[in-house]
């Protein structure tokens, strides 16, 4: 297992961090990762997921990409989806045989959803569909507020939400204990995914007192 010191994120220079969320930040920050992130960019290019289902314009989110995992993460891999009943039947065609393969469709909020889980290389992979860009999808844009509120804190911070998450916090829940964020965890972080740096500072500094 790799240490703290190699699964932190690395620093982002601002004018990386501040635009407006295009879907591509999850991929390509694995594979400007540390050594293991790499790796794990690699196993999916040999995997082939993007491109078989890159009609569905597939986009790396979650926790990897940010270097907060936990023993059990899943690789999230958001699509943008219409048709669920031809997803889901593209998706059992492709990775019906590979272990732990499961399929459904649920509807939130009036909104159908379609989640696809299985192994790939001992990765947890989750394709998650919904019928919206991948970036203004909620897994998309918490990922990249909480990649900016990492890269702008302190080293530890990153620590501090991996403990949270493993004492039983999901990720969003724990960013909003750890940053004393007011209001619906997902809700807020949904908005500070295009916040400027001014804004996400300020919260840094109310949680340093």
């Amino acid at each position: 297992m790799a240490s703290s010191s190699e699964k932190r994120p690395r620093k982002a220079t601002i004018s990386t961090l501040f635009h407006a969320p295009t879907g591509g930040e999850g991929l390509r920050w694995l594979e400007q990762g540390d050594e293991r992130q790499q790796g794990l960019a690699a196993s999916l290019h040999r995997s082939g997921l993007l491109e078989r289902l890159a009609v569905y314009h597939p986009s790396i989110a979650g926790t990897f990409p940010i270097g907060i995992d936990i023993p059990g993460s899943d690789m999230d891999v958001l699509c943008e989806v219409y048709d669920h009943e031809e997803f889901l039947r593209i998706c059992a065609s492709r990775y019906g045989h590979l272990d732990r393969f499961e399929a459904d469709r649920r509807s939130v909020g009036g909104e159908v959803r379609s989640v696809v889980r299985f192994l790939w290389e001992q990765i947890p992979i989750e394709l998650f569909g919904q019928g919206r860009p991948p970036a203004l999808q909620n897994g998309c844009r918490h990922m990249i507020a909480e990649r900016r509120l990492l890269a702008l804190d302190e080293p530890s911070a990153a620590e501090s939400i991996r403990t949270l998450k493993q004492e039983g916090f999901k990720t969003e829940p724990a960013f909003a204990f750890f940053y004393n964020l007011p209001g619906n965890p997902y809700e807020v972080l949904y908005r500070l995914a295009e916040a400027d740096e001014q804004e996400l500072r300020q919260i840094i500094l109310k949680r340093q007192l």
